[in-house]
């Protein structure tokens, strides 16, 4: 029998292994038929884990305003990929599961994020794929120490300028209720927006609490584990490595999960073809090779190194190779994250969190005679500096170097003490409510409240980092 040809994205997400790869990837568990396409599939769609799925291509960045992705039901995809199969899958990081009681989470994803960063250049990490990479590896092989001492079954994906670490923890795992413990509280508004499902949305159904606090638990891990890993990659690195993308280049530990809530996070799908070069002009490098989302390693396995890895993405029919030794699955991590929570459990970091959680700051029906008192003129008495980045909050108080100078500024005012976390994130939040020319930067969601708590937990965790 000829070998099945596998040059165009039609064809790559044609063929049975990319398919079989993506399904297994979404929760998809029953028995998968042999003849199978990500294009004729419907039915399989049907039994994934994740909510709501998301596509991103060009044609739909041109009819969205502010999104190049758009959220669809998971039956939905196929038709999608007929109609334009250079197209990128994302899953929703909320999961059902059918067999288990109502209101108690699915799998809880958890999704740690490395990438590189070049803000003169966005579009360098295209250029010399193997140069950047290959800077990335002591980052890489630390992240893969971390895991290994605690002992967390995960699989590494490779994306377009860095890899997701991912491993679950399975609704009836025992781990999952200390999910849910250490998530401890959901703020408002975000508690009454998840009692709602948002008009137009492809969800169905309002976020169950439980759902949200594991989620959140979630993301407070990952902060743990990229406190307790980033200096020793710092001391092997020759590129900084930061927790955001502070600095001209780098390499981002990337914690902005906590922005988002459960309803609306995402993770790129493995498999999948990586379209950001096609979505965003900065990143965009002409005479290109489309690239695909691959694994690197599974279960402590690693199926190739960096410039293997490299040629392998660029090229569909070696995709579909590393996809079928993958095997799809995002494996179960409980047993390792268990681990894992105990030592966090008795860090610093969980002092911090359950500051912010229990000691939540002003409400806003007091901050005119507090946080916002005569134009925020008490900050002049601590810094004129800091005075003039709240006139001019838009955009200093979006800019990470900013932020992170603010924040740890007014922090140590306050005496540097716990209590006054969530007075801080209330007076960031206060400053995205008000008018500052915000436009529509903060009228969606939860915006002003997830941006200011997320933020504040970022920048003052970096204080409990491993030395």
């Amino acid at each position: 029998m000829a070998e099945r040809r596998v040059e165009t994205p039609r064809e790559y997400y044609s063929h049975p292994e990319v398919a079989r790869s993506i399904l297994r990837h979404l929760g998809n568990t029953e028995e998968l038929p042999e003849v199978l396409s990500l294009l004729e599939c419907e039915k399989e769609f049907h039994y994934i884990d994740s909510e709501y799925l998301a596509i991103s291509n060009p044609e739909i960045k041109n009819q969205k305003d502010r999104s190049p992705a758009r959220s669809v039901k998971p039956w939905e995809i196929p038709a999608y990929l007929r109609h334009n199969p250079v197209s990128e899958i994302f899953r929703s990081l909320w999961s059902r599961d059918s067999k288990v009681r109502v209101g108690h989470p699915g799998a809880q994803i958890i999704p740690w994020d490395v990438e590189y960063f070049n803000l003169p250049s966005p579009g360098y990490a295209f250029i010399d794929q193997r140069e950047v990479f290959e800077k990335m590896e002591p980052a890489f092989q630390e992240m893969e120490a971390t895991f290994g001492h605690y002992g967390i079954q995960h699989m590494t994906v490779m994306t377009g300028r860095g890899y997701h670490f991912l491993t679950q923890v399975p609704s009836v795992s025992p781990v999952m209720q200390d999910l849910i413990e250490i998530g401890n509280v959901i703020e408002e508004p975000v508690s009454s927006l998840q009692r709602q499902v948002p008009m137009f949305s492809k969800r169905d159904r309002p976020v169950p609490p439980n759902s949200q606090l594991a989620y959140k638990g979630a993301n407070r891990l990952m902060q743990y584990v990229f406190g307790q890993t980033i200096n020793n990659a710092r001391a092997k690195s020759v590129l900084p490595i930061e927790i955001s993308d502070r600095g001209e280049e780098g390499i981002s530990f990337d914690e902005t999960g906590y922005v988002r809530h459960l309803g609306t996070a995402v993770s790129g799908t493995l498999g999948s073809i990586y379209m950001k070069p096609l979505i965003k002009e900065a990143y965009y490098v002409p005479n290109t090779r489309l690239i695909t989302r691959i694994a690197r390693n599974v279960g402590g396995q690693e199926i190739d190194e960096v410039p293997a890895l490299i040629q392998v993405r660029q090229n569909y029919k070696k995709s579909v190779d590393n996809l079928a030794q993958s095997g799809g699955f995002i494996p179960d991590g409980s047993a390792g994250v268990a681990r894992l929570i105990k030592d966090y459990k008795r860090s610093e970091l969980r002092q911090l969190h359950l500051a912010l959680d229990n000691e939540p700051g002003d409400p806003p029906e007091k901050w005119r005679e507090t946080y916002r008192k005569d134009d925020y003129a008490w900050i002049k008495d601590i810094n004129t500096h800091l005075h003039e980045k709240v006139m001019n909050a838009n955009p200093l108080l979006l800019q990470p170097d900013d932020l992170n100078y603010f924040i740890n500024t007014i922090y140590d005012a306050w005496g540097a003490q716990l209590s006054s976390a969530g007075h801080i994130a209330a007076l960031m939040r206060s400053i995205y409510e008000d008018n500052f020319g915000w436009g529509s930067r903060f009228s969606r969601h939860d915006s002003a409240t997830a941006h200011a708590t997320a933020w504040t937990a970022i920048i003052l965790g970096q204080r409990f980092e491993k030395r």
